[in-house]
């Protein structure tokens, strides 16, 4: 299937388009443990949400990822909540939207 052939060109090559990245890759990627995909999936999702730390000096990757599961629990949880299109695309009213969503 694609979500395979994405993730070993991942492997391969530690890079891949964010728009090769659907939710079958993630999920597969999470099933699998790949944890470097999975860790900058988290990160990039938290940002686009405008809901995770800022990127600096006194934050880690760590940081933001453990941010991630704390508020989500990981990848499967936050598909199936519906918050796939913030991993795609930075969304200027994602934390309006968002905060009415859990609000």
């Amino acid at each position: 299937p694609e979500a395979f052939k994405v993730l070993l060109d991942y492997m391969r090559s530690g890079m891949v388009k964010v728009s090769a990245v659907d939710e079958k890759v993630l999920l597969l990627a999470e099933f699998l443990g790949v944890e470097r995909l999975v860790s900058a999936a988290k990160i990039r999702w938290l940002v686009n949400m405008g809901r995770g730390p800022s990127l600096s000096e006194d934050c880690s990757d760590e940081d933001i990822v453990a941010a991630f599961d704390r508020e989500y629990g990981g990848i499967s949880e936050a598909i199936g909540a519906g918050f796939f299109r913030y991993f795609l695309k930075m969304n200027d009213e994602a934390q309006k939207e968002f905060s009415e969503i859990r609000g």
